[in-house]
């Protein structure tokens, strides 16, 4: 707090207001005060900003399905922060400021103990997405009535499409409907198994990126 020593147009010394006062030789030296920056924006700064705004961008369409396949990866975060963090851990993002890159390949969806499947695959047909894969059942950790769920995102769009299947780990094989409005357009694929009530997941696994 600033001290006035001598009325309002007198000498004083310390903040009043916007203005910084000081006692120089028997004169007030005024100066507009300065706050200390906290935010300094540093490159480095920029740079982990930047590369968590092009996460978000790419993943805000997850939310619903983090909920289900990211909810206990942490014990205090919600399923969709635990989702960004552990992609913001990961190898997602290449580059170098401010040029970066998003790597669909790298993109974790889902962590969990729960097999998923051996050697998945996809197939698209007549604008239908299939997957397969080579059962994987164990009876101990990996159930016959495990569900897949697919995820596909399209990267023209911005949007993300994802189904809990009704195909379970021991039938090998599930299917999603594509939106018509994608045809022409290529989709990155997903695929996660999990408990009925996703009391235990797997972790994700991508199938790559395909042509409608």
């Amino acid at each position: 707090m600033g001290k006035n020593y001598q009325g309002i147009n007198g000498n004083f010394s310390g903040k009043i207001g916007p203005t910084v006062g000081r006692q120089s030789k028997g004169r007030t030296i005024t100066a507009i005060y300065q706050p200390i920056v906290k935010n300094p924006r540093t490159t480095k700064q920029e740079s982990n900003r930047a590369k968590f705004a092009l996460v978000v961008d790419v993943m805000h369409g997850l939310a619903g399905w983090a909920r289900n396949f990211c909810k206990g990866i942490t014990k205090f975060g919600t399923g969709y922060s635990n989702l960004l963090k552990i992609n913001m851990d990961g190898d997602v993002v290449a580059g170098s400021y401010p040029n970066f890159e998003f790597l669909y390949n790298k993109a974790e969806l889902s962590r969990g103990i729960l097999g998923c499947g051996y050697s998945p695959s996809a197939v698209i047909d007549s604008g239908v997405l299939g997957a397969s894969w080579t059962d994987d059942t164990d009876g101990v950790i990996n159930l016959s009535t495990d569900k897949a769920s697919l995820a596909v995102y399209n990267s023209a769009k911005k949007q993300w499409l994802y189904n809990y299947t009704s195909g379970t780990r021991s039938e090998r094989q599930c299917s999603m409907n594509l939106p018509t409005a994608w045809n022409g357009d290529s989709i990155d694929i997903w695929i996660a198994f999990s408990r009925p009530d996703f009391s235990e997941v797997s972790n994700s696994q991508y199938l790559g990126n395909m042509s409608i």
